[in-house]
């Protein structure tokens, strides 16, 4: 099983390497942020954590793959993929005007969409409700940390920013994947015990 110590500890890693790769696309796809991506790591953070509890959930309950890379692979996707509820309502608001009169409705409708889309995946997965508020609120702390919905909408360059963000969370949810099983396995009461009977 996977320790929750081990996946809070390779979230630090995790945030660090989201941070970066974030600034490289948004600095391809629309314009360079790095004298200002520092300041976006506190967020980051939150977000690995987060995603972190809930890859914890998952693989313990056996939902994922027992390879490390596959489970990060369809980990990090499935996090980005539940978000799409999320976007698909931000868009709408955004081509009725919404968004413009009522932001603060519209951010607070976003944000209990991105939840209620984790909330039915841990549902549908049965995961118990430990799962299903680990997966809630992920989903909904993902989409804050990115500042809400991408707004697709206008343009190609958001749009190619919010394709670019799938290959990020899938990159993130491998390398937390393995990081944590990797410490996971050395952090093992039988290799501790493999370990001292070697020694003797």
């Amino acid at each position: 099983m996977i320790s929750l110590r081990s996946v809070l500890i390779a979230a630090l890693t995790t945030s660090v390497l989201a941070l970066f790769l974030f600034g490289v696309v948004h600095a391809v796809v629309l314009v360079p942020i790095w004298s200002r991506l520092l300041g976006g790591l506190p967020f980051t953070l939150l977000g690995t954590l987060a995603l972190g509890w809930a890859f914890v959930e998952c693989s313990n309950a056996g939902v994922l793959s027992k390879n490390a890379t596959a489970a990060g692979l369809a980990f990090g996707f499935g996090a980005w993929a539940a978000l799409l509820p999320a976007t698909a309502l931000g868009t709408v608001f955004r081509l009725t005007g919404f968004h413009s009169s009522s932001p603060n409705i519209a951010s607070y409708a976003e944000l209990g969409t991105a939840a209620l889309a984790g909330l039915l995946l841990g549902l549908r997965l049965r995961r118990g409700w430990r799962g299903v508020a680990a997966l809630s609120v992920a989903a909904m702390v993902l989409l804050a940390v990115q500042a809400g919905p991408v707004p697709i909408v206008n343009g190609p360059r958001p749009l190619s920013l919010f394709l670019a963000l799938a290959g990020i969370y899938a990159t993130c949810g491998v390398v937390l994947s393995v990081i944590s099983t990797q410490l996971t396995h050395f952090s093992s009461p039988d290799r501790a015990i493999s370990g001292r009977l070697t020694r003797s």
